[in-house]
């Protein structure tokens, strides 16, 4: 069971030269202060620290999993893994450009391609600057 887990969670690395995933830590640490906040400030709370600990663990585990989320890069693809669902494979050969932009409050990266034309999907992983600057550098070799 272990190595099917790993498996998914780690799907379109094998290869890879960057792997650029969603926030964990920021929204971990936010979920723990409320959490510590809301402990200290309501009154006899002493007796039910196990709540805090479940309300902590109910928020942590939907984040942890939305950290599987990630663009990836191999000397040859772009690879998007979604939270759940297939991997979106795209040749680098085949990007003709690349951008991100923002609607209705939602990051999305814009793909254009050579061959299919335009992939658009929300995205939500670190650095998107730097993930579509390799994408762009990409279409420029090809």
């Amino acid at each position: 069971m272990g190595g099917s887990i790993k498996g998914w969670w780690t799907a379109g690395e094998d290869g890879a030269v960057a792997v650029y995933r969603a926030h964990l830590m920021e929204p971990l640490l936010c979920i723990a202060a409320v959490c510590v906040a809301t402990y200290w400030l309501l009154p006899d709370t002493s007796g039910h620290v196990w709540f805090f600990v479940c309300d902590w663990i109910l928020f942590a585990v939907p984040l942890t999993i939305r950290h599987r989320r990630a663009a990836i890069f191999t000397p040859e693809e772009f690879i998007f893994r979604p939270v759940f669902g297939a991997l979106l494979r795209v040749p680098l050969a085949g990007v003709k450009g690349a951008e991100w932009y923002e609607c209705r409050r939602r990051i999305r990266l814009r793909l254009d391609l050579l061959v299919g034309g335009r992939i658009e999907r929300p995205f939500h992983v670190r650095s998107l600057d730097q993930i579509v600057k390799r994408l762009r550098e990409a279409s420029y070799q090809h």
